[in-house]
């Protein structure tokens, strides 16, 4: 009996550590391509955010120290036509980050928002168009988007978070 439970300890390490291995293998194997399709959604969802301002337009500010946690990636128009903002977030009944690329124009005002990934279950359409022409004192009083709350509270924070990046990068 002793034997038996000990042996099947065993068995079953054995069978977690290959197992272990095995996801640690394909991980190894599919992470650089997760990365690599998420940044190419990142960079498409930056044509067109800005009237007249394509890829090669971008700078990217790589220091990002400072600016809002929600913030992941800032682009300034090399000819000061606008600046980009790369945000996610995340709402209490979400299984991933909303992100979203938001463009601004020079004074601040939102020219486009784009969804780049929504992880939730009940979608709240093109609610995030609403907030296209305004400024960040009129962007306050967009109203939350009824039956998913959480999520427009949540982009409505993030895109407060851009508002301040916008402020910061136009500040340099």
């Amino acid at each position: 009996m002793k034997n038996d439970a000990i042996k099947s300890v065993v068995v079953l390490t054995l069978f977690a550590l290959i197992v272990m291995a095995l996801l640690a293998g394909i991980n190894t194997v599919t992470a650089p391509k997760i990365e690599e399709n998420e940044y190419k959604k990142m960079m498409d969802s930056l044509e067109g955010l800005i009237p007249e301002v394509s890829g090669e337009d971008y700078e990217q500010i790589t220091e990002l120290s400072g600016y809002p946690e929600s913030v992941k990636n800032v682009f300034i128009d090399k000819n000061g036509r606008g600046i980009a903002i790369i945000f996610a977030v995340k709402s209490q009944y979400s299984s991933g980050d909303m992100k979203y690329s938001v463009g601004f124009d020079a004074d601040g005002k939102i020219v486009a928002i784009k969804q780049i990934s929504y992880m939730e279950s009940k979608s709240f359409g093109n609610y995030y168009e609403s907030f296209v022409g305004l400024m960040q004192d009129s962007a306050a009083d967009v109203e939350v988007f009824g039956g998913v709350t959480y999520s427009s509270n949540a982009f409505k924070s993030g895109l407060n978070d851009a508002f301040t990046a916008f402020g910061l990068a136009n500040s340099k």
